[in-house]
């Protein structure tokens, strides 16, 4: 089932039944599920919801071959539409409203800011047998050792702030400001407590998907939850790899940023399979 949300994130949901092409041990009532999350993407640039030309081919085939939805409630922030995800709840009850206004959210620090101490779509798919992984943005509360495993997460690659990395470690890799480690380009990642280093040439998305394939082929046995916190198609708008000219990259702006998503879509439904 793939569905596509008219707000300032797009939603994907692919499920994929016992007997699929990545196993067929597992049970027909707990299918593997694969949760993406396009960060500040409406579903008006997406050839399903009528944009021409469409740039999204993939994503398309995932919405006609599946559920493509009309109406969809979410936050038009990133934070908020990923704390009501993970929570099931709607800002008026889990706090988070906006980011920018103090007023519109709890700190990190207090209580209703951790998480962790929520009931979690992570928790609830653990409480079910599956394994769980989580791949992408988190930038929300947690400390290190803990950190997004607190939510019912077996497994994590994420992009990492300062603040994420473990004691003593300082990243050496490229920064979007002085604040800011790079999510894209000499990325900054933490994969379960560890910092992961990373060389100029390594893009971010690339190395989510990486992470996701391997953790669906050593899964593909057993019932599997998937949640991808895509940093795509979120500003800044850089160059991205070109997957017709290995080694080169396309121009800069939204287009390409979108354009390779839909790459790895592809690119993720077929690295799967063993």
């Amino acid at each position: 089932m793939a569905s596509c949300v008219r707000t300032s994130s797009v939603v994907l949901c692919a499920v994929l039944a016992a007997g699929s092409a990545l196993g067929s041990g597992r049970a027909a009532d707990r299918p593997n599920i694969i949760l993406v999350l396009a960060d500040d993407l409406g579903a008006a640039k997406l050839g399903c919801y009528g944009n021409t030309p469409s740039w999204t081919p993939n994503l398309d085939r995932m919405a006609d071959e599946g559920l493509c939805l009309d109406t969809f409630y979410a936050a038009p922030l990133c934070t908020p539409t990923r704390v009501a995800l993970m929570t099931g709840q709607y800002g008026f009850h889990n706090g988070f409203l906006g980011m920018q206004d103090m007023r519109f959210r709890p700190s990190f620090d207090e209580p209703a800011g951790q998480i962790g101490g929520m009931f979690t779509i992570g928790d609830l798919m653990k409480g079910r047998g599956y394994a769980t992984a989580l791949a992408g943005k988190w930038q929300l509360s947690g400390e290190l050792p803990t950190l997004i495993h607190d939510c019912g997460f077996d497994e994590y690659r994420m992009w990492a702030y300062k603040h994420n990395l473990p004691e003593g470690v300082v990243h050496t890799g490229a920064w979007e400001d002085k604040t800011k480690p790079a999510k894209y380009w000499h990325p900054c990642l933490v994969e379960n407590g560890q910092y992961l280093p990373t060389e100029p040439n390594d893009y971010g998305p690339d190395l989510f998907l990486d992470f996701m394939i391997d953790f669906m082929r050593r899964h593909k046995e057993e019932p599997f939850f998937l949640y991808h916190t895509s940093v795509l198609t979120h500003a800044p708008h850089m160059e991205t790899p070109d997957p017709a000219h290995p080694g080169m990259r396309m121009p800069a702006g939204f287009q390409s940023n979108l354009q390779y998503l839909d790459h790895l879509m592809g690119r993720g439904s077929t690295g799967a399979c063993p």
